[in-house]
């Protein structure tokens, strides 16, 4: 055994025992293990692995493993073995992008069951990992922390902007994850790297037994998705999840979706980042409430509204079928989107159709038919007092934004005029009066949700966009 000095920042171990460390299929280099003590109330981790980023996501799903190693001397010969029948690995940190590696903190057996998880007895703590694989979204990337010692060690690592509870035993935490690959392209020798955002779903006493069962679970992650999106403006997805499911490393690539285009600029997030795991948090508990909408729909149709390929036309279009759902679903939940029950339905249409069939002032039976043909109408709400009384009902306070309903330049004009083909010669006519309409459903929601935070479309937050001050000269124009 020799003492290392090549240590990466921050470490304050002196004596290590292998060089390389082996395990399965996995070969990671580097990897060096502390002297083992025999004193079982020793707290800290007894084995510090070095893994390569490459090799990180084959050591991540094994959270219980053997561990075998050895140590060389200076000629490369064997000169001590280490082997521990079952290790357990509670936590990982990565160092400097410079060594390119994590450090996974493992501790035997039975200082686990005596120390860690301290009275459960024998009990066996099982913790299983799924890692959902997700398109990007700056707001919940986790952050570069740098911590010094007061010796002057600097120590880097990566801390998660974002944990959350989805349910007992059940954790999500928003990771990135990074894959090295060395490649050599006209003879010239490369590395190159990939980084993805990873949900990670770490579940306490429970393991696999069957893809299914995670299929189940994805529906956790599904609605935290629509979240995400909503309150960061940027609509973000899971594309594949691996899992142990058993004794396998499974792999399952989702096909039932488009993946999001990446956004060339940004915009400024509808919840601030410092608030963003409470608000997530809190969506969580609402999906919970007995009451709580699918609020699926509106909220895709916003997050979508601001794709690159949409002209602004049907970016308009897309948020004015944003807020349509989500008075759809308010005018459903409170048992109003119809004015007639259906026996009382049956009976009047019955009545008018035949008056209209009786009716001598048509000139031809097209023109009956076509009266006949919108006689549903009748028993549909109006969409302004449907929305005047949702506004209403939820306290919602609009009338500093461009009105939706009601006046001839109102929002719901505008958009009849591009469903039946008519243009506007003015596209910041048309910006101004979407932006309005987007902050009209974002304030919607979040008041659905009873999100009480701070958010960007506040009359205070709100007050830095230009499109806020100036609107009524665009509106009084048409």
């Amino acid at each position: 055994m020799k003492k290392l000095t090549n240590l990466p920042w921050g470490s304050r171990e002196e004596y290590f025992l292998s060089d390389i460390y082996s395990q399965g299929e996995l070969l990671a280099q580097g990897i060096k293990s502390k002297l083992i003590l025999n004193d079982i109330k020793y707290s800290r981790a007894l084995l510090l692995l070095h893994v390569p980023n490459e090799d990180m996501r084959k050591i991540g799903v094994h959270l219980e493993f053997e561990i075998k190693g050895y140590s060389e001397n200076m000629a490369k010969e064997k000169i001590g073995e280490i082997h521990i029948p079952k290790g357990h690995m509670i936590n990982t940190t990565v160092f400097s992008s410079l060594w390119n590696e994590y450090v996974a903190e493992i501790i035997p057996d039975e200082i686990y069951q005596k120390h860690c998880f301290l009275g459960q007895n024998e009990t066996k703590r099982e913790k299983q990992n799924i890692f959902f694989i997700l398109t990007g979204n700056k707001i919940v990337k986790p952050s570069e922390n740098i911590e010094i010692s007061p010796a002057g060690d600097m120590k880097k690592g990566i801390k998660p902007a974002v944990i959350l509870k989805l349910k007992d035993d059940v954790i999500a935490t928003f990771e990135e994850h990074h894959h090295y690959v060395n490649t050599i392209i006209e003879e010239v020798n490369g590395t190159f790297s990939t980084g993805h955002l990873v949900l990670k779903i770490e579940m306490g006493n429970h393991s696999l037994a069957s893809v299914d069962e995670v299929k189940i679970l994805s529906e956790l992650p599904d609605k935290l998705m629509w979240y995400l999106s909503f309150g960061s403006r940027q609509r973000t997805s899971w594309i594949k999840w691996t899992a142990e499911i058993g004794t396998e490393l499974v792999e399952y690539y989702r096909n039932n979706i488009s993946i999001p285009e990446k956004s060339k600029y940004y915009e400024e997030p509808l919840i601030d980042r410092r608030s963003f795991q409470d608000f997530l948090q809190h969506c969580l508990e609402y999906e919970k409430q007995q009451n709580s909408l699918d609020l699926y729909l509106p909220i895709v149709y916003l997050v979508s509204s601001n794709s690159p390929s949409k002209t602004m036309e049907m970016q308009f279009l897309s948020l004015f079928m944003a807020l349509e759902a989500l008075l759809d679903l308010y005018a459903k939940s409170w048992n109003i989107n119809k004015h007639f029950t259906k026996e009382r339905w049956e009976t009047f249409y019955t009545h008018i159709k035949k008056s209209i069939e009786e009716f001598s002032g048509f000139n031809n039976i097209d023109e009956k038919n076509l009266m006949i043909e919108k006689l549903g109408i009748f028993n549909q709400p109006s969409r302004k007092k449907l929305y005047n009384d949702f506004c209403k009902d939820m306290k919602i306070d609009n009338s500093d934004l461009w009105p939706i309903y009601g006046t001839h330049s109102s929002l719901s004009r505008i958009r009849n005029k591009l469903v039946h083909g008519e243009r506007f010669e003015y596209e910041t006519f048309l910006s101004i009066a979407s932006e309005h309409l987007k902050w009209t459903v974002e304030r919607c929601l979040l008041t659905v949700l009873g999100w009480k935070g701070n958010t960007d479309v506040d009359r205070e937050g709100i007050r830095k966009y230009t499109a806020y001050h100036n609107w009524k000269i665009y509106y009084e124009k048409k």
